[in-house]
């Protein structure tokens, strides 16, 4: 990095997602009042291409997934919103370690993201805004729990592979004591 480029904050996945739940969650309430039939029916062909994408996730599935919450943005009418939630999504793509993140939970919960994706959508062709306010949150609150467990399950993959390699060096080929 150059001294003419800002610096990136230190964002971890998780405070970032926590973030965007609380933004994008309001934003989805205010859509559900604003959005038109031609967004609803955008919205509903970038679930079907969404589902097209769960047997293979790709560049294309970030970029589809990364539409689709735009859309709602979008749809919220609000501009600060629209230029907060932009902004949250290029921190999503340009953090390595958050990007990381959500690379790692991407494939093994794309049909969960998947139903989350079409809840809001239905919330959002209901027309209530907390329905679809609630349907956003949980989306995130599962983003977040999935990617703790995959945390959770390198920690301990790591302690196993310490664990395994003391082990060696202390116990297989030592004396007794």
């Amino acid at each position: 990095m150059n001294s003419s480029e800002p610096a990136r904050p230190a964002i971890g996945a998780c405070e970032l997602t926590e973030a965007r739940a609380a933004i994008e969650a309001e934003a989805a309430a205010l859509a559900a009042t604003a959005i038109t039939d031609v967004e609803l029916d955008k919205l509903d062909r970038i679930v079907d291409c969404m589902a097209d994408e769960t047997s293979a996730p790709d560049q294309h599935d970030f970029d589809t997934d990364r539409d689709f919450h735009f859309q709602i943005a979008s749809a919220s009418r609000n501009k600060a919103m629209i230029e907060t939630i932009k902004q949250l999504w290029r921190y999503r793509s340009e953090i390595s370690d958050i990007r990381s993140a959500h690379e790692s939970i991407r494939k093994p919960h794309s049909q969960e993201r998947l139903n989350e994706h079409r809840a809001i959508s239905i919330a959002l062709r209901k027309r209530d805004p907390e329905l679809a306010r609630n349907a956003m949150r949980t989306h995130f609150k599962c983003i977040i729990g999935s990617m703790l467990d995959v945390a959770e399950e390198r920690a301990v993959a790591d302690v196993r592979r310490r664990t395994k390699e003391n082990r060696a060096r202390f116990l297989e080929g030592t004396p007794a004591l």
